[in-house]
């Protein structure tokens, strides 16, 4: 059997409350004569709606220039963990693209953007820290989870400041961003599918967002 990751674009409906498949999908599908897919989303934890899965776009993704570049950068910065540099990273956009889908997009309560120079310090820090040795006989076991401790908060940090932090360039990727999703359109049956998704009684009064969103994952 054949592994790998998977790029893509689909169109979804998130949900403000969860919905019973029996009573409120099934009768969807039933009218739609289509499948409808339900997920948690792990964002918000509640159930999200998938209308356009991101199969049905790959044809018209295949050969595409630009999200082609996108996937294979993201694949490139995938195996390049352990040599990644704030610099390296904020240099490959389209990776930076992808973290601003799953960390920054519809996220109801960012944190304030810090300086520059203090977002320099907090990078420098996170470089410190990678370079000790996870083998260091000469730190304790309460030491080590300290150490842990520090990093995940440093890092968890640097994820959203490292695009948030300067303007032009939270711009650029948001951009960057948009771009990828214009790269796919709808034929009729999709666009007929979508409207009747979003408009159904089922779900009025329920959606918090529909659009096209990146994703990915593995096979």
């Amino acid at each position: 059997m054949v592994h790998g990751t998977y790029y893509g674009i689909q169109y979804e409906v998130k949900l403000t409350k969860n919905i019973d498949f029996y009573n409120d999908l099934l009768p969807i599908w039933m009218e739609l004569r289509a499948r409808i897919e339900m997920q948690k989303d792990i964002k918000s934890n509640n159930y999200k709606l998938i209308i356009i899965p991101y199969s049905e776009f790959n044809e018209q993704l295949s050969k595409n220039s630009l999200f082609t570049s996108y996937v294979k950068e993201n694949n490139s910065v995938s195996y390049s963990k352990p040599t990644q540099t704030e610099q390296y990273l904020r240099s490959n956009k389209f990776a930076i693209v992808r973290q601003y889908e799953k960390l920054i997009r519809n996220k109801a309560n960012l944190p304030e953007p810090i300086t520059i120079e203090e977002y320099t310090k907090l990078s420098d820090e996170m470089q410190k820290l990678k370079q000790i040795d996870l083998l260091d006989k000469n730190m304790s076991q309460d030491e080590w989870r300290e150490f842990d401790k520090k990093y995940d908060e440093i890092y968890i940090q640097l994820q959203i400041q490292r695009i948030i932090h300067d303007s032009e360039y939270f711009d650029e990727i948001k951009n960057l961003h948009k771009q990828l999703l214009e790269q796919v359109t709808f034929d009729e049956e999709q666009s007929e599918r979508i409207q009747q998704v979003i408009s159904h009684p089922k779900l009025d009064g329920i959606i918090s967002w529909h659009g096209l969103t990146l994703v990915d994952g593995f096979y």
